[in-house]
């Protein structure tokens, strides 16, 4: 499986972790000095604010380079686990704490407002990238749509509660479902069947490909596809 050929690569990406976190240091430090001359230059922020952040960001490449090295080393993770840290981890997250103690009045309120809009864009777009991929093996209704738009949006690694959702009936509200409970929700049975039968065509299809590569899809395979 992707796992027995992880693990099996384990001793390697030990040896090489040092040259990767040089490279991610290096990668980070451009990022985070991204970051800071954009929020110096919206927010005025002062030499003091500034080294502020470069503190804060130079803390987080540390914390991300020892998760790193953790995952790596740890014979309890998982490939897919591995994956969605390496997906999912962003130069800036938790970022808005730190922004908060420095900014106050209209530049605090126009920050929120800011970050707010950048968290429901990829909410949104992650939203509508998995329901058109639903949408291109299953024709869906405006109804089913809203639905597992608002159900995708909050399996999004960006979901916030304070985000408001709009489809084409109104606002939408989320639902805890784990998104392939959501299709058993709200797929009709002739639909399920025909997703269902498109998974295993593309199951085969991945299976052939791995098994070239001598190993084997697992068992949770199309979890790549669904959320954080």
């Amino acid at each position: 499986s992707s796992d027995d050929l992880f693990r099996a690569a384990q001793p390697l990406l030990r040896d090489l972790s040092p040259l990767f976190e040089r490279i991610a240091e290096q990668n980070f430090k451009q990022q985070a000095d991204s970051f800071i001359g954009e929020l110096a230059r919206k927010y005025d922020l002062n030499p003091n604010q500034q080294d502020t952040l470069q503190q804060w960001f130079s803390e987080k490449s540390r914390a991300d380079r020892k998760k790193w090295n953790d995952l790596i080393s740890s014979d309890d993770t998982t490939y897919l686990q591995l994956v969605k840290s390496m997906r999912n981890d962003r130069t800036d997250e938790g970022l808005d704490p730190v922004m908060e103690g420095l900014l106050k009045g209209p530049q605090l309120a126009a920050f929120k407002a800011e970050r707010l809009e950048e968290r429901a864009q990829r909410v949104q777009q992650y939203a509508d990238m998995q329901v058109q991929r639903i949408n291109s093996i299953v024709q869906l209704d405006p109804a089913q749509t809203d639905r597992l738009f608002g159900i995708m949006a909050q399996s999004s690694p960006d979901y916030d509660a304070s985000i408001r959702l709009e489809g084409t009936t109104g606002e939408i509200a989320p639902a805890n479902l784990h998104p392939r409970d959501a299709l058993k929700s709200v797929l009709r049975p002739d639909q399920l069947a025909e997703y269902e039968a498109d998974r295993e065509r593309r199951f085969l299809e991945a299976s052939k490909e791995m098994n070239k590569l001598g190993v084997q899809l697992p068992s949770d395979w199309d979890e790549f596809e669904f959320g954080p």
